[in-house]
């Protein structure tokens, strides 16, 4: 017995709606998250609530979509969208906490270091940098510094000479330029004692990220 063909103008319908139901704004707001959070030196503040309702919308769609896919020919084909919808969801949480890691394993020691940039991450994010920090430092105690005198087995020492000043924890890098879109107007912009620029909506700038810092943090601007 053969399956009864699908109503075409039914699942488009059925299309439509399904496209309806699922643009939901916290997709764009993770997405501009996961730009800022690639193009910025820094670690950005953890948007725990968005990627919270992200994963309810998933454990939501996941129950639509099996019961659907156990009725109709149309119903399948809704079904599979519904799947289809849930692997965007799944990949863009997975890259937005990916490059959070990415940054947390390279900057660990400051992070640790730095209540700010410490309290930017989330519950998860805290415990697995605590672990990799530990890990990091036995590691270089066993392999190299406990052998070496006791006044040379700090991991944060600074030296400096007659030229300059290093340490061997440094901080991100907010000199770095990046490209920015403008979110509203905003008018005349300092960017230094002797440089401004005039910030419209839309407009596309590469800037160094210290001058935007703030406006980023105000949702003025955002990172592409």
């Amino acid at each position: 017995m053969t399956s009864p063909e699908p109503d075409i103008s039914s699942l488009l319908a059925e299309t439509q709606e399904f496209t309806e139901e699922t643009d939901n704004p916290d997709l764009h707001v993770l997405t501009q998250a996961w730009l800022n959070e690639k193009s910025a030196p820094e670690l950005l503040p953890f948007q725990g609530i968005i990627v919270e309702d992200l994963i309810e919308l998933l454990e939501s769609q996941a129950s639509i979509a099996n019961e659907l896919s156990t009725q109709n020919v149309n119903n399948a084909f809704i079904a599979m969208l519904y799947q289809t919808e849930m692997e965007r969801v799944k990949y863009l949480i997975r890259s937005y906490l990916r490059t959070r890691l990415s940054k947390i394993e390279k900057d660990i020691f400051y992070i640790m270091k730095n209540e700010e940039y410490a309290g930017r991450l989330s519950d998860a994010e805290l415990r697995y940098a605590q672990m990799y920090h530990d890990l990091l430092e036995s590691h270089f105690r066993k392999s190299c510094l406990d052998s070496l005198p006791a006044w040379m087995q700090r991991l944060d020492d600074r030296t400096s000479d007659l030229n300059r000043t290093s340490n061997m924890i440094n901080p991100p890098d907010l000199e770095r330029a990046v490209f920015c879109r403008v979110k509203e107007n905003i008018g005349e912009f300092q960017l230094s004692e002797n440089a401004s620029v005039v910030l419209d909506v839309n407009n596309i700038f590469i800037l160094r990220y210290c001058t935007i810092q703030n406006l980023l943090a105000e949702q003025k601007v955002e990172l592409i």
